[in-house]
């Protein structure tokens, strides 16, 4: 499963930005503001998936029987869930 949490074009190599000084530059434009996570959710299909408002929180639910609650600003790199719960053992 990846969670892309923005995406913003900008060329990645710096020899395909142009030196052109009579043009407009748009900061926001030289700031790379590309993220992804990749959050393994065990090896069956994700069903359900709800964030917080704010969007720094989201819950997982699949095929495996598992909710998975995770948070991005507590979030260390082996994007691992701070609970996970079976609420219908089967």
């Amino acid at each position: 499963m990846r969670i892309l949490v923005a995406q913003k074009d900008m060329p990645n190599e710096p020899s395909q930005w142009s030196n052109d000084d009579d043009e407009d530059v748009n900061v926001s434009s030289l700031i790379p503001a590309t993220y992804e996570a990749k959050i393994v959710h065990g090896h069956k299909a994700v069903l359900s998936l709800a964030f917080d408002a704010q969007g720094s929180k989201f819950v997982t639910g699949g095929q495996n029987y598992a909710v998975q609650f995770f948070d991005f600003l507590k979030m260390d790199s082996a994007m691992k869930p701070f609970r996970e719960v079976f609420p219908a053992e089967s």
